[in-house]
């Protein structure tokens, strides 16, 4: 079934998010105070290049990036059970 995934940016960011049949939903850089919302076939592979310029919610619930460090790179598999 298809999920959603919003991502808000408060610097930018290099996003990159492809759905379970590997189709590419986003691939480029987000910038200051954009918001992007992305629906696909779970499980979606998602790399966040600055995770801490993230505010992420997926199936309606927040995605705690804070475990991730200035400058490190998170890369995410979400199935909507998190």
């Amino acid at each position: 079934s298809e999920l959603q995934l919003q991502l808000q940016f408060s610097a930018e960011c290099w996003v990159s998010v492809f759905d379970a049949n590997g189709k590419r939903l986003a691939y480029n850089m987000q910038n200051t105070g954009q918001t992007l919302t992305l629906t696909g076939i779970g499980p979606l592979k998602v790399t966040l290049g600055d995770p801490a310029a993230v505010t992420a919610s997926f199936a309606g619930k927040p995605i705690d990036l804070s475990g991730y460090k200035q400058g490190q790179v998170a890369r995410l598999t979400l199935t909507g059970s998190e």
